[in-house]
């Protein structure tokens, strides 16, 4: 008879092998997602009742869409909102009935106080809350005890989540300023006045500053930050071109990027019946340089408090601040698109009167509220920003550690502050209608160095600079790679050992399989090599 020979395991070997190898990188790919992603955190408090025993409503009055009741925490999400708080029925008999319920949830940017009962909480950071109510969250070992969640007869249990989201600001506008002869006109750059909804007022704004970026041929001409400009910034200071015919030209242009500090205060109320108008900068021609384009957008820094952050099980509220950036407007300067641009206006009906109109005092409004910049102010001003900056920074070093964070941009209800998605090119024409399609962001950014990034916020560390925040982020992604290579590790060296014993058994089942055979009157006999006593 023949023997059944022993088939070779180093094929399975090399399958085995290939399978956790593949695993572990499958793996390793969801744990940098999960760094990079921005989930939702839920966890359960014990909050007070309001009069009649109703459930506990959020300070602010979120803002949903027209007809819209909030039922699920995607709802607020979805509409700019970070916090959510769901009442949670109660069905124990020893607890009193569950409390009617006004709406399912509430939506707000700042939590309530809430008061980790194994964690003393200075008092300091209760003080600084918007959100005069406090529910208690009872842990162990700083993760929450669900088993401790015991109301008394004016408390109820509710579900407080956080997913982090603000709603998109709108663009800057600008126009010609047609009040001048015989020259290039002034450029009149205006920002919507969205920090007087209740939306952006619940946020507390603060620092607005409306940045322009031009290009330039000598550093002299720059009195804010100067820039050398990469292939993709070349691209866009030379629109029309192909990269070849770019890399080839000597460039001798620059960038320049300067700011100006936009008041947000209210007007005075000597006109108290009247429409408050929007705040503008009148830029002079020749604060350009003869620069052909510019690029506008601002940026303002917000605040929310009491924001929920749990970390390997962990919970914790805290205060974050977030900077977040418009999307930009891209304007040409030159004689010919000037002349492009009195076309378009003579099309419509508009002249020079329109644009005279808009620096003036508006029938039955405020006086307009402009800033005139030439290049004497603009030396001025960038001088006063740097100081202020100076100041700014030492102030944010004595202040409460602010905890770095990232959030999801979304548009707004309608019925609301318009607002658009930020992008670091969008070019558009200057006559171009707010309500066409959005360009989305490219890599062409000449503010951005050509980085893609849709993202409309810049992330604050605990003095408030972003270096900060993106060595918290290198350090918790530097965990995760370092985890995952001693996986790696650990894996390949059980792999190594199963491959030896594999070979042992191997080579036993090939010196079988090399064993002679031979016929002897119909039968197979089989040579072992060993001798008979």
């Amino acid at each position: 008879m023949f023997h059944k020979y022993r088939t070779s395991s180093f094929p399975l070997h090399l399958t085995t092998v290939s399978s956790l190898l593949r695993f572990v990188l499958i793996s390793l790919l969801f744990c940098l997602e999960a760094v990079e992603s921005d989930h939702s955190d839920c966890v359960e408090v014990i909050c007070p009742l309001e009069e009649k025993g109703t459930a506990l409503r959020l300070f602010d009055k979120a803002e949903l869409e027209e007809g819209e009741k909030c039922e699920r925490c995607e709802q607020c999400t979805r509409n700019g909102y970070s916090v959510c708080l769901l009442p949670v029925p109660l069905n124990l008999p020893s607890v009193a009935a569950s409390p009617p319920i006004l709406s399912p949830c509430e939506c707000a940017h700042s939590g309530p106080n809430v008061r980790i009962v194994n964690e003393k909480v200075p008092s300091k950071a209760l003080d600084k809350t918007s959100s005069p109510f406090e529910c208690r969250l009872p842990t162990s070992k700083g993760r929450p005890l669900k088993s401790a969640l015991r109301p008394n007869s004016d408390e109820g249990i509710s579900k407080l989540c956080f997913s982090s989201a603000i709603r998109k600001l709108p663009k800057p506008k600008a126009k010609y300023n047609l009040t001048q002869n015989g020259k290039m006109p002034d450029l009149l750059v205006s920002i919507e006045q969205f920090w007087l909804s209740d939306y952006w007022k619940a946020l507390k704004p603060t620092e607005l500053l409306l940045f322009y970026l031009f290009p330039v041929t000598k550093k002299e001409n720059c009195e804010g930050q100067f820039i050398v400009p990469n292939i993709n910034q070349l691209l866009w200071i030379n629109a029309g071109k192909s990269k070849e015919q770019v890399a080839k030209q000597k460039s001798g242009i620059w960038l320049c990027r300067a700011s100006l500090l936009i008041d947000m205060s209210e007007s005075a109320e000597e006109y108290p019946t009247e429409e408050e108008t929007s705040p503008e900068v009148l830029f002079e021609h020749d604060v350009f340089v003869g620069a052909e384009k510019v690029q506008l957008y601002y940026e303002i820094t917000v605040q929310r408090e009491n924001q929920l952050k749990m970390s390997t099980g962990k919970v914790k509220f805290e205060t974050r601040k977030t900077k977040l950036e418009s999307e930009p407007l891209d304007f040409e300067l030159g004689e010919e698109h000037f002349q492009r641009y009195l076309q378009q206006m003579n099309r419509s009906g508009s002249g020079t009167e329109n644009g005279q109109r808009s620096i003036g005092k508006g029938a039955g409004h405020r006086p307009s509220r402009i800033d005139r910049v030439d290049i004497e102010q603009r030396k001025a001003a960038t001088q006063t920003q740097r100081t202020e900056s100076a100041q700014k920074v030492a102030e944010d070093q004595a202040q409460t550690k602010l905890i770095p964070e990232a959030s999801t941009a979304v548009p707004a209800p309608p019925g609301s502050v318009p607002t658009v998605h930020s992008s670091p090119t969008g070019h558009r024409s200057n006559s171009e209608d707010p309500s066409a399609p959005i360009i989305l962001p490219s890599p062409s950014s000449p503010r951005d160095g050509g980085e893609s990034d849709d993202r409309t916020e810049k992330r604050l560390g605990p003095n408030g600079s972003e270096d900060e925040a993106e060595e918290e982020d290198w350090q918790l992604l530097r965990n995760v790679l370092l985890i995952s290579l001693l996986t790696i590790a650990v894996l390949f060296s059980v792999a190594l050992c199963y491959k030896k014993r594999l070979c042992c058994f191997g080579r036993s089942a090939q010196a079988e399989r090399n064993a002679k055979t031979r016929n002897i009157n119909g039968k197979q006999y089989r040579e072992t090599g060993q001798r008979l006593k």
